[in-house]
């Protein structure tokens, strides 16, 4: 049985050029050592999925549903690149990140998002001719 997987966007000659390359090997290699702490670490192991996904939390009820957590930060950086690589790979909008990771709103996560992105897609001009 065949596998469909996306290829992320490439330069003209069909390759992605160095720089990009070594950067999704870096956040490959960044979201194995990311998940591995929060999967083993996280105080939201086993919980309900829903309250992290409640659209009505503001920044400070964010914050409050992962403080103590010990390892709040790494869950942040697993979302910033969780988000990126997913936009990456299946392109749509901004607008699909979503819900509270590391005690941060989706809201709050954007502009990482965003400037990690601009890193890895190819400036407008290649990208229309190619």
């Amino acid at each position: 049985m065949s596998t469909i997987m996306a290829s992320p966007p490439s330069s003209r000659n069909g390759r992605l050029d160095a720089p990009r390359l070594r950067l999704l090997r870096k956040i490959a290699h960044d979201r194995r050592i990311f998940a591995d702490q929060v999967a083993r670490k996280g105080m939201c192991k086993g919980r309900n999925d829903a309250q992290w996904y409640d659209p009505g939390l503001n920044s400070r009820q964010a914050g409050a549903l992962c403080s103590g957590c010990w390892v709040r930060e790494a869950c942040f950086r697993l979302a910033v690149l969780d988000d990126t690589m997913d936009l990456f790979a299946n392109g749509g909008s901004i607008r699909k990140v979503a819900g509270v990771r590391g005690g941060f709103t989706a809201k709050r996560r954007v502009p990482h998002v965003k400037a990690l992105l601009k890193k890895l897609r190819p400036p407008k001009k290649a990208r229309s001719a190619a």
